[in-house]
């Protein structure tokens, strides 16, 4: 589950669709069914394998109906491609925003006549972006190996948008301090998110803290001056190493003169002209650094 996307990877069972000789074998229609505070993410696709092959879901958003699907067809191997699910053993489709509850449904034109010895079955299945590529093969094996899939559901908070929730009851209210209240993701409810500069979880008293950085860690700021642009990786020896880094930091922005007072050892800097300038500062102890878990 991830707080700050506000969403929740599940595995959903595949579908399928076989046949043999004298007809149809077996069959799997599988199906989601969830609250309104969860909803199909978008960064999923409808996925269809096949070669005599509709597929299709019927779905919910909210009290409308939804629903869509694609068609597979192939005549041999000669023509399918690795990789590629443009219609030819494998079509895509992508998911409808809002969408809650789906069933999944397949059917074949022919019963796979022609083509049982290397696809004697359908399959349809929703999946997270990137979590899946096509292979010529799963025409073939793809039921033995994958029964489910990953997929992501998106969650909110209630239906109520962030003004309407907060004026009800503060105590019930979801956004904890140093949180703010989301609605712009397309569905109904709000989400919360930690304020710029913090970090945690935002649904937790006192859980969103202060970002800190300091100086165990690399400093990267960019400085102009005019034209000349200079690129410099500088170590910062244990001599200074108890200057502030935000006294290090002016130091920066200043004038090359100044910058150059930082190295103290010349042979671990470079110059070059680039469009900006990187300044690495790598300290050798460890300061105090703010707990951000």
């Amino acid at each position: 589950m991830s707080i700050h996307e506000s969403e929740m990877q599940i595995m959903m069972f595949v579908a399928n669709d076989c046949y043999n000789a004298t007809g149809l074998a077996k069959r799997n229609r599988p199906f989601l069914r969830s609250s309104t505070d969860f909803q199909v993410s978008t960064k999923n696709k409808f996925i269809a394998i096949g070669c005599d092959t509709h597929a299709y879901f019927n779905g919910t958003n909210g009290n409308k109906s939804v629903g869509t699907g694609c068609i597979s067809y192939c005549s041999s191997k000669r023509s399918l491609a690795d990789g590629s699910c443009s219609g030819v053993g494998c079509c895509e489709i992508a998911i409808p925003q809002g969408m809650n509850n789906f069933d999944i449904s397949l059917s074949s034109y022919n019963n796979h006549k022609g083509i049982l010895d290397f696809n004697p079955c359908s399959y349809g299945f929703f999946v997270e972006r990137g979590r899946y590529d096509f292979l010529a093969k799963h025409l073939l094996d793809f039921g033995s190996v994958n029964t489910m899939m990953p997929m992501l559901l998106e969650w909110a908070i209630g239906n109520e948008t962030c003004q309407v929730a907060r004026s009800m009851d503060v105590n019930t209210f979801a956004c904890k301090e140093n949180s703010e209240c989301v609605e712009e993701y397309g569905g109904p409810g709000y989400r919360c998110r930690c304020k710029d500069g913090y970090e945690g979880n935002p649904y937790i008293q006192n859980n969103c803290t202060s970002v800190k950085t300091w100086g165990h860690e690399n400093i990267l700021m960019s400085v102009k001056k005019d034209l000349m642009i200079a690129n410099i990786n500088a170590m910062i020896w244990k001599e200074v190493i108890g200057v502030p880094v935000q006294m290090v930091t002016m130091e920066m922005v200043g004038e090359m003169e100044q910058v150059s007072k930082l190295i103290l050892d010349p042979r671990s800097a470079y110059l070059f002209f680039t469009s900006y300038i990187e300044i690495v500062l790598s300290a050798t102890t460890t300061p105090t650094v703010a707990n951000c878990d």
